[in-house]
Parts: C-alpha cells; structure tokens; sequence
C-alpha cells in the first residue's frame, strides 16, 4: 500500500490498523471453521508488516514523523490484537512481530515530490494529495515548477487543479485489478479538473466503485472535499 503524499503518515497508520484486523478476524473465522487444518493449511504467522507500506513527501520532517506514526501503529496493533483474543478467549497460535527493535522504514518512506519521482509499487494506493486551486499554484509553487509540471503531464488541462495531477499518476501507476482512494477538492468534478483525473481514470480501464461528490473536511481547513475510490479494471454491481 502505497501513500504518495503521506504527511505525518495518518493514512498509513489507519490503513495498518485497519489491515491487521481484518487479517485477525479472518484468520480467526479460518482457524474456527477448520481447527488444525487451517494451522496446516495458512500457518500461523501474521502476514500484514511495516514493510508492506510505503510514503511519499516533499517534507523530510514529515517524512520521520511517518516512520515513527507507523511504528505506533504497529505497538497497538500488537496490542489490540492480544487484548481482543484475550477478551474472546480465544486460542489463536498467531505469531505477531515484536515491537522492538523498531523496523528500519527508510526504503519504505522517502522525501520526494511524488508527481516526478519513481513510486513503489504497490496493489493499492491512498493518500490526501495538496490542495491547491489552479488560481493560486503559481503564486505558491512558482512558474518554473508549474512549467516543469506540464511539460511532465501535457494532457492535464493547464486550468487543473493540483491534486488532479495525483488522481492521473496514481491510475497510471496501478496494476492490473489494483485500487485507489484519495481525497481531492470538490472541483475534481467539474471541467478542466474533472477532464484531467476522473475522466483519464474511466477512459484508461478503470471503474469509480464508490464517491462522494462533495463533503465538509473534517480538518482545519474550512474547504468542501470530494473522494474518488476506483479499481483499475472491471467492477461487478454499481
């Protein structure tokens, strides 16, 4: 899993969090409905780790605070996981990676503009990418990124907003059957924006499963949002 724009590593945090939950209760289900087999059949050692996920970021400060937000997650993840057995009496053989000594994450998470650098590759990609109205990027960025940024990306409308450019690059850097979900600004919807991003992303194989068109953010900032899920290939039902 992938967040190419992963700040202080809340998305990465939530995601592992999330991950290893699943994991516990499926393994759980298994062990349940097929005792020993299921020991034979998919072990016992938990299979979801750090190493699995990976950021990007501009920010080197930001960067560090990421590695140490998923080694959080990580400690509670253990935690949660022997409480809840605990609490269910359950006699799961599941073997859990220590905490310590702390993973060393700095192949994993690197400071880097993610919109001209190399990304891992990665099943799934999540993230919250800069907001920025195209109105304000040059002011912001100044005008030798922004012609740098269209030189790298011709077919997004020069009137884009900028994080239209992840919503593009994230598609493109999918596999097969892969997924996505980033949140953007409410304009992602709407002309130039919406011609860059959402409509690349449906005409190159990919399938919108799930959005919101526009939301209050829960943050800070006083700004509506929009979230895009998608797969990259084909969705049954709506």
């Amino acid at each position: 899993m992938l967040d190419p724009a992963c700040g202080s590593g809340n998305f990465l945090y939530v995601a592992f969090r999330e991950l290893k939950r699943l994991e516990l209760a499926l393994m759980a289900r298994i062990h349940a409905d097929f005792g020993r087999k299921a020991q034979r059949a998919v072990g016992t050692r938990s299979l979801v780790g750090t190493r699995q996920f990976y950021g990007l970021d501009k920010e080197e400060f930001a960067v560090e605070l990421a590695k140490v937000t998923l080694m959080i997650a990580k400690e509670l993840a253990i935690d949660e996981s022997q409480a809840w057995m605990d609490g269910e009496q359950l006699d799961l053989p599941i073997e859990f990676d220590a905490a310590l000594p702390l993973d060393n994450l700095d192949d994993n998470i690197k400071a880097d503009d993610a919109l001209f650098c190399k990304w891992p590759k990665a099943d799934a990609i999540v993230g919250n990418p800069p907001f920025q109205s195209k109105n304000k990027m040059q002011g912001e960025y100044g005008p030798s990124y922004l012609n740098r940024l269209r030189e790298a990306y011709p077919k997004v409308p020069g009137r884009a907003d900028y994080c239209v450019y992840w919503f593009r690059r994230a598609h493109d850097e999918l596999p097969a059957g892969g997924r996505a979900g980033l949140v953007g600004t409410n304009t992602i919807r709407q002309n130039y924006s919406r011609e860059g991003g959402l409509d690349h992303i449906v005409r190159n194989g990919g399938t919108i499963t799930e959005a919101v068109s526009s939301q209050v953010w829960s943050g800070d900032a006083v700004v509506h949002v929009s979230i895009a899920n998608w797969i990259k290939g084909d969705q049954p039902g709506k």
